[in-house]
């Protein structure tokens, strides 16, 4: 996959014609895209340059896969996915590592109840100055590796309602955050997490830091 490209290939019949969109060799099935406000339709073996800068995706079909989604779509400023069903998705890592220009993500209506992978799901955004994921499920997540990497504006992240009962690796969970000054890992259990390698490393701005309940295994 090119890093400014979004492949499209058709297969499920819109208003505009025949759409499916393909990442890497995961492939999920929207009803319509739109980019920068206009509908596209698109023959097998074409592709998109991402040059808009928002895109927005509808889907009413359930999918399993959302990694690499827009994973080095570097143009993208925006992205609405109010109308995306992830309730049957189990593997997001690296879904929107790369979007270097996104600047704002509303995901408050992603389901994440069956997820287990979110490792580098932000990793490479530079731009994203702030992040709710107070809705997030993350009872099944196993791996939040490098889930924040890279995030150099970030400012500010309230974590308070992650359950991290299953995960095993948080290294360089939040590495490069150099802008983070805050961090609510009050609820964090890591009673099963064997590998917390520089899980904070450069994280220059930080001033606050709660890791009362953290339980540190020795090896």
């Amino acid at each position: 996959m090119r890093s400014n490209e979004l492949y499209l290939y058709y297969i499920k019949k819109n208003s505009t014609g025949y759409v499916q969109i393909i990442s890497e060799s995961y492939s999920v099935i929207p009803n319509e895209v739109i980019i920068n406000e206009r509908n596209y339709s698109f023959q097998r073996g074409y592709y998109l340059n991402d040059s808009g800068s928002t895109i927005k995706l509808i889907w009413h079909s359930r999918v399993d896969y959302t990694s690499n989604m827009f994973l080095n779509c570097s143009n993208i400023t925006e992205i609405d996915l109010s109308e995306f069903d992830t309730s049957d998705v189990i593997k997001m890592n690296f879904m929107f590592s790369g979007c270097s220009s996104l600047s704002q993500l509303d995901l408050s209506n992603f389901n994440t109840v069956k997820v287990k992978f979110m490792n580098g799901m932000f990793s490479g955004c530079p731009s994203l100055i702030s992040l709710d994921l107070s809705k997030f499920d993350t009872s099944k997540i196993a791996d939040m590796k490098g889930m924040f990497s890279g995030c150099s504006s970030l400012c500010f992240l309230n974590l308070s309602n992650f359950n991290t009962q299953n995960v095993i690796t948080m290294s360089n969970m939040f590495s490069g955050c150099s802008s983070l000054r805050s961090v609510n890992l009050s609820n964090f259990k890591t009673s099963n997490v064997n590998n917390m390698n520089s899980m904070f490393s450069n994280c220059f701005s930080l001033r606050e830091l709660d890791l009362s309940k953290f339980i540190l295994q020795t090896f």
